[in-house]
């Protein structure tokens, strides 16, 4: 008995030794994180980079690193690269990292990339192919460091099949205006034989621009699952895309549009937007077809002077032209003031179908309009059927409100319009013929 009195007291004994020692280390610990030049792990090698817990250490560039040919694999728990020099430059931003050219098969992951407001610009991908993108941290722009029309914290250049999957995008010139010399953007993805390209259930929260694509070869595109909120710009930019399909995105609080087209096919469907300040789907340049499908979209906040169009012709393309674009199944929850603007103003399409949706107005004023067509060319087919109008508590459809634009000097062209069970309190056309 007494034998095992004395271990229990040798085990107490060092457990009060012990313990606050370690203790003091794990205090010493938090308190600094190793400081570590990233280029010496990276320079000439290839392979798998394992970068340490962003509590224990921050990776420094303290200049563009070229012919990146690694893939950098954070902590689970994430790691950290920031900027240690200052991006100027007005040809070209220099980015933290540039990868190789024509380099294959390439994984970022798990890394938060702070430019430090010394930059512009954290990755640059040209003629890659096989790219992954995924839960990585993108912060810290400064106007003040360098200025490039594509400065972006993603910059892919003639890629193939790349996926952007789970990264923040936050607090990158949302303190910015949309002015040209202030503008930078998330991810920019452009040059010859650019495709395949997967962004999903990425947030980008407080930036100045989201996602600009711009290369004619691109057949493959997705934006699904992404969150975007507070952009002072736009957040999708698809220009000259032959394809894409946008689907179960959440767009809230824009300070511009939410999403500009021009191309060929698109599917848009399933996503939510409110307050989208100036126009949730905007048209660019001429466009194949769109399919506009199951969105709902919510505006609340009455303007005297301004409000948003949930669907509109960009100023100075009203002559584009949509050759088949199909608005169904969705729900428009919108603000109508001021009373001179027209709830859809639509420009040139040759067959235009608006079907099933259900549509609240704030209130529709004596003399306006619900839809306006002002193209120049005639259209095929105008179909609107088994839509439900109707108008938020306290608001009405006036009287002498219309239906349809017919004021202007010279009327766009119908050949075929149908208003079918689509009931409506104001005026329905009176100089257009249309087939109940």
């Amino acid at each position: 008995m007494k034998k095992i009195r004395i271990i229990l007291s040798l085990c107490l004994l060092a457990v009060t030794v012990v313990l606050p020692v370690g203790h003091a280390e794990l205090q010493t610990k938090a308190a600094t994180r190793t400081v570590i030049p990233l280029e010496p792990l990276i320079d000439g090698k290839t392979g798998d980079i394992h970068l340490k817990s962003k509590t224990d250490a921050v990776y420094t560039i303290s200049k563009p690193i070229q012919n990146v040919k690694v893939n950098l694999i954070g902590a689970s728990s994430g790691s950290e690269i920031r900027a240690d020099f200052n991006g100027t430059g007005s040809s070209q931003t220099p980015y933290l990292l540039s990868f190789a050219e024509g380099h294959t098969h390439i994984t970022v992951k798990n890394i938060r990339f702070d430019l430090a407001h010394r930059g512009r610009g954290s990755l640059k991908f040209s003629k890659n192919r096989d790219i992954t993108i995924s839960h990585n941290e993108f912060t810290g722009y400064s106007k003040r460091f360098g200025y490039y029309k594509t400065d972006s914290a993603i910059l892919l250049d003639g890629v193939q099949n790349a996926t952007i999957e789970q990264n923040i995008f936050t607090k990158n010139g949302f303190e910015y205006t949309a002015k040209l010399g202030d503008l930078n953007r998330c991810i920019t993805i452009q040059g010859s034989n650019s495709n395949q390209f997967q962004l999903i259930n990425n947030r980008f929260y407080q930036v100045n621009q989201a996602v600009v694509a711009l290369a004619p070869s691109i057949t493959s595109f997705t934006a699904s699952g992404n969150r975007f909120e507070n952009v002072v710009d736009n957040a999708l930019y698809l220009l000259q895309v032959q394809k894409a399909a946008v689907h179960h995105n959440t767009f809230l609080n824009m300070a511009d549009e939410a999403i500009v087209i021009s191309g060929g096919d698109f599917q848009i469907y399933n996503n939510y937007g409110k307050n989208v300040k100036n126009k949730f789907l905007a048209i660019q340049d001429n466009i194949k077809s769109i399919s506009f499908i199951s969105n709902n979209l919510t505006s609340d906040y009455p303007s005297k002077t301004s409000r948003p169009s949930a669907i509109a012709w960009r100023p100075g393309s009203s002559q584009a032209r949509v050759t088949n674009f199909t608005v169904k199944n969705n729900a428009f929850n919108l603000d109508t003031s001021p009373k001179n603007y027209d709830v859809f103003p639509i420009g040139n399409v040759k067959n235009w179908t608006f079907e099933n949706n259900k549509v609240i107005l704030q209130t529709l004023e004596t003399y306006q309009k619900l839809f306006s067509f002002n193209g120049t060319e005639t259209i095929q087919s105008a179909l609107f059927i088994d839509n439900q109008i109707s108008v938020r508590s306290g608001g009405r459809i006036a009287p002498k409100s219309y239906f349809l634009r017919e004021t202007a000097t010279k009327l766009t062209p119908i050949n075929k319009l149908v208003i079918r069970s689509t009931p409506f309190k104001g005026q329905l056309p009176f100089k257009y013929k249309y087939v109940k």
